[in-house]
Order: structure tokens, then C-alpha cells, then sequence
């Protein structure tokens, strides 16, 4: 395996699904919503031991909009593909 994408930040929610598959009573849909956005690579989103840091930007891993603390994710790919 090796990083097919890099330097991508996720929402608190999506560390959460990402480190452990919990989803917030809130937003059940988050399962879709990450596959709708990685599709087939959703699988393969890792996360990083980068730093949270607060930002206004997108969620690169659900696409929510609003502003928060991000982790730092990574997308593997496997070597023959």
C-alpha cells in the first residue's frame, strides 16, 4: 500500500467514523456521505498523526461546510492498482 492522496482534513465527526466506525445520532447519514464522496477508496481513508487544527474549510473526507477542528487524513492505494 502507499498514499494515494494526502495533506486532506476531516471533521470531528469523520475522525470519530474513521478511528472507530461510531456515528453521531445527529447524522446518521455519514456513512453515505463519506461514500458518495470516496466511493470504492472510502475503504482505504487512514488517519494521519498529524495535529487537529481549527479551519473554515470543507471537510475533505464528508464535504460538510462548516468550520471546526480537522485531522489530518490520509487515502491509501494499493501497489498494482
Amino acid at each position: 500500500m502507499r498514499i494515494a492522496y494526502d495533506d486532506l482534513w476531516c471533521c470531528v465527526d469523520c475522525t470519530m467514523y474513521i478511528a472507530n466506525g461510531d456515528v453521531p445520532e445527529d447524522r446518521e447519514d455519514l456513512p453515505d456521505l463519506v461514500a458518495r464522496e470516496w466511493g470504492d477508496r472510502a475503504p482505504f481513508i487512514v488517519l494521519t498523526d498529524g495535529e487537529e487544527e481549527f479551519s473554515r474549510s470543507g471537510c475533505d473526507c464528508c464535504g460538510s461546510h462548516l468550520a471546526g477542528y480537522r485531522h489530518e487524513f490520509v487515502v491509501l492505494k494499493c501497489d498494482n492498482s
